[in-house]
């Protein structure tokens, strides 16, 4: 039996039919046209369809994509049974939205509250022999400054540091994104 919900998606799937054949039919333009189509909307859509997630953009090799999908997936069904996964990806570049649902019927936001930073660290600790990483096109920024402390080695952030100062001594580039101030940084953050 179908509920509103797969009547929604099969309904939008049918309706992209003709625009994905016409896309893969004109390979030099199929880049362009999926951006802009329908089917880029519905995919982007239909996470507010379904409801709210904890969201990664990560990246994993292209040849180990699959293998941490099923690994990740069994290990996440594992911990929080009857999570669904909402998982999509760039053509071709390795990233990889891989978004984690409530079980049906479970409150969303409660869900979230609850589960996001578990579902994170094991998202985040299963790239690791995948050769992964925890972010993929949308970078660090504000959201995941602090996962980068957490997964780099303190040579690695003072040296990020370190460039940082070079390019930017006064510290106003975008000041407390990617990297936290150090403490005894001689950078002035306003």
């Amino acid at each position: 039996d179908l509920d509103d919900r797969d009547r929604k998606t099969i309904s939008a799937i049918e309706g992209l039919r003709s625009e994905l054949g016409y896309a893969l039919m004109q390979p030099k333009r199929w880049f362009g046209v999926l951006r802009r189509s329908t089917f880029a909307r519905a995919v982007q859509g239909s996470n507010s369809i379904e409801g709210l997630n904890v969201k990664h953009d990560i990246s994993i090799p292209i040849p180990r994509i699959a293998e941490f999908v099923r690994v990740t997936d069994a290990a996440l069904q594992q911990a929080l049974p009857g999570v669904r996964l909402v998982n999509f990806g760039h053509l071709g570049d390795g990233n990889l939205h891989y978004n984690v649902q409530a079980p049906p019927g479970a409150d969303g936001a409660r869900f979230l509250q609850d589960n996001e930073q578990a579902v994170n660290t094991l998202v985040f600790t299963a790239l690791q022999p995948f050769e992964g990483s925890f972010s993929a096109e949308h970078g660090i920024g504000a959201l995941k400054r602090d996962e980068l402390a957490r997964r780099k080695s303190p040579v690695a952030l003072r040296l990020m540091h370190a460039i940082k100062a070079a390019f930017d001594p006064q510290g106003l580039l975008n000041p407390g994104r990617v990297l936290a101030p150090e403490p005894t940084a001689t950078a002035v953050h306003p």
